[in-house]
Order: C-alpha cells, then structure tokens, then sequence
C-alpha cells in the first residue's frame, strides 16, 4: 500500500487522476480496462479528467465498467453512470461501445447475473478465473465500507464476480464486485477525503496492517496486489508524498 499525501481534496484528485492517465498512457495503445466506482469521490474524479487540468490520453483505448450500482434507473442523481455519463463520457466524447454499465433498473439478482457474464467475457480473466481490471477506482464511507461490500454484511458465498447487495443503513438495493473479484485488480486507488472521513481512515490503516480486519476497506486495502490512496488526512503526523505502508 501507497499512500500520497496532498495539500487538500482538489490536490489529491488531481494526483490520482495524473496516475491514472499515466497509466493509460503506458500501454501504448492497448486497451485498458477500467472499473470506476460512484459517491461523491467519483463526481469529483469526474469533474477533474473532464475539466483540462490533466492530459488525456486516448479514451478510445479504455473499456469502461463499474465496480458497484445502486438499483436506480441512468436518469437518477443517485446513478453512479449517470453521473459518469453526464460529467465525463459524454463531455469527453467516449465512444459508447467502449462503456459496460451496470443496468441498475433491472432486478439486482438478474443484473448480477448478466453483468457477471458480461465481464467474464469482455475482460481478461485472473489465473483464479475473475476478471482482471487493470485499474478499479474505490471509494470509501466513513463507516469502512469500499464498493458495496459494508461492514457486518457477510461476503458472498458465489463464483460469480458480481453479487446482489443491500445497503444495511437504508435498504438500498445494488450490484457489486466481490471481495475476491475486487482483489483481482491489477491495481485498485482509492480517493480518501476531508474530515469526515478522517476517523475511518485512521482505524482501515491500523486494521490493515494487523492479523484481522472488521472493517471492508481494511481488507480489501491488507489483501490487494497494489494499493495507492490519494487523501489530504495525515495518517498521523506524517511527511508528504508519498507515504510508503507495506
């Protein structure tokens, strides 16, 4: 795990979506396959790639797929490709055969089902059978939780690298990675900002790096290939970028 401390919110997001493209651009043209996430994180993620601040590299290149879903139809403010389509592909003209959404306005159940396939066969697949993002931008709640996996919610007992979810704070309906097709990711960064967050953050590092972890994020960030958060909330009182953990 990486951690690049920044001067404040804005500045991390530019600093994760400079790696990002960074990334991209690496592959020299290949196709890159991508799972972006939803929250206020990912608006503000977003709003940086589509604004100019950042060189762009070529979308075209770039499979787009989502880590998580709410069970809202595309038109909702609570749609997480909605707010994707509305403040980044459409703006920056992606071209929509390169863009896998989540149908969020489909039974959860049958949605996982169909995304599940549609993953398995348009991304590369991990030795263990899961497919491999070669990027999955996470989030994280000030409760823990990281995609729609939530703390006392136990994992999913399938193969299937997508699953039905239910948020246990309102009842919320989605669909989401596993735990285990998260962990797949070549590479997961994860946008940590402001005071809210500043507690939760604080106990996923402790937990991360002891022998059990109660909190999603802290297994998830104690069990990826590669880890690289992006925050502007000193682990304690630490030096600036990047900060090296394991």
């Amino acid at each position: 795990m990486r951690i690049f401390l920044e001067d404040g919110g804005e500045s991390a997001f530019l600093a994760l979506a400079r790696a990002l493209v960074g990334d991209i651009c690496r592959r020299r043209g290949k196709p890159y396959f991508l799972a972006l996430s939803g929250g206020g994180s990912a608006v503000e993620l977003f709003r940086v790639l589509a604004s100019g601040k950042v060189p762009a590299p070529d979308w075209s290149k770039v499979r787009f797929f989502w880590v998580d879903e709410r069970c809202v139809p595309p038109e909702s403010s609570e749609s997480n490709f909605g707010n994707a389509k509305r403040l980044f592909l459409t703006p920056l003209a992606i071209p929509p055969e390169n863009v896998f959404a989540i149908n969020g306005e489909n039974p959860p159940e049958a949605e996982a089902r169909r995304y599940s396939k549609v993953a398995l066969e348009n991304v590369p697949l991990a030795p263990d059978g899961m497919p491999r993002f070669d990027c999955a931008i996470l989030g994280m709640g000030a409760d823990g939780h990281t995609a729609s996996i939530f703390p006392k919610v136990p994992q999913k007992k399938t193969r299937a690298p997508y699953s039905a979810w239910t948020n246990p704070q309102d009842g919320g309906r989605r669909v989401g990675l596993t735990e285990r097709a998260l962990l797949a990711a070549k590479i997961i960064r994860c946008p940590i900002t402001g005071e809210k967050k500043k507690r939760a953050f604080r106990r996923v590092l402790e937990e991360s790096r002891g022998p059990r972890q109660s909190l999603p994020a802290a297994r998830v960030f104690a069990r990826a290939k590669r880890v690289d958060i992006f925050t502007d909330i000193p682990p304690q009182d630490a030096p600036k970028n990047p900060i090296p953990q394991k």
